[in-house]
């Protein structure tokens, strides 16, 4: 689920910023500063980027105090230019692919397993590592807005 969908007003706010540490979820690992080719089947769709970012919940009236820290999956696709105007494509709207994912979230280990399920879609996810990962972050990040600048 992502953190936005269970997330109540009275739970507090989350945020992005506090002071106390937060703690490291080794699991993550991989996800952290990731990106990887997305496909169906043997059709390339685009490029899917992901990052691990650190949360709070910001708590209180008067005085709003930052705790509750954790880290979140950030998810964000970029869909290549020359996909072709297939009907088959047309009710995956991929350049929504855009996320906030609890670390507990079923959705993180499909990433890790290398699929993503959207739209009743199921994808499959190459992760780029090595030069091939560096080359795609060179090329791409400043299109991702999930990267910490």
């Amino acid at each position: 689920m992502g953190i936005f969908e269970g997330d109540t007003d009275e739970n507090g706010d989350l945020v992005i910023g506090g002071s106390e540490p937060v703690p490291h979820d080794a699991r993550l690992d991989p996800l952290r500063r990731g990106i990887g080719v997305l496909f169906d089947g043997e059709h390339r769709l685009g490029l899917l980027a992901t990052d691990v970012q650190d949360w709070w919940v910001e708590k209180g009236v008067f005085r709003k105090k930052k705790v509750d820290p954790r880290e979140v999956v950030a998810v964000q696709m970029l869909l290549d230019p020359e996909l072709p105007e297939a009907s088959e494509y047309a009710g995956l709207d991929l350049d929504e692919v855009d996320d906030f994912l609890e670390a507990d979230d079923p959705a993180v280990a499909s990433l890790l397993r290398g699929r993503l399920e959207h739209g009743g879609w199921e994808l499959d996810i190459t992760w780029l590592d090595g030069v091939e990962a560096t080359r795609a972050h060179a090329e791409n990040a400043h299109l991702f807005d999930i990267y910490d600048r």
